[in-house]
């Protein structure tokens, strides 16, 4: 076993800390002080950043932070698109969108799962066959 090195003793000094900091707080339940131990033991290496959704004191993990952000996008785009364009461009909206996204993790993350590539493959073949069908509206320029 590698003798730990200064950096690396310093970095877990600091992190023990910061976890007595929260685990003595006699507000928290089990549940949290897992989740704060796996925070920060376990998963030290994502980058953290101050929550925008917090009071400024609490940490959270940085990707968690943007994936609330894309989800409360999207969720706020699709409701806008259901008020003025009705249910049935929703519907083609959303599935484009899964589609979309299923696309992207794709491409950044190479293959998909086989569940995910089942309904990437399933979404596409429901497009085509709707738009074959003239089903979906027509799109003015």
């Amino acid at each position: 076993m590698p003798a730990k090195t200064k950096r690396a003793t310093k970095a877990n000094a600091r992190d023990n800390k910061l976890y007595l900091k929260w685990a003595n707080d006699p507000s928290l339940g089990p549940e949290d002080r897992d989740y704060l131990h796996d925070f920060y033991y376990r998963r030290r290496h994502p980058q953290t950043a101050i929550d925008p959704d917090g009071d400024g004191k609490m940490r959270s993990l940085k990707y968690q932070i943007e994936c609330d952000e894309m989800d409360e996008a999207t969720c706020d785009g699709l409701q806008q698109i259901y008020k003025r364009d009705g249910e049935k461009i929703f519907r083609e909206a959303s599935r484009q969108m899964l589609i979309e996204v299923l696309r992207s993790i794709e491409y950044v993350g190479g293959d998909l799962p086989k569940p995910w590539r089942r309904t990437f493959k399933e979404l596409v073949a429901e497009m085509r066959k709707d738009d074959a069908r003239g089903k979906l509206p027509a799109v003015s320029a």
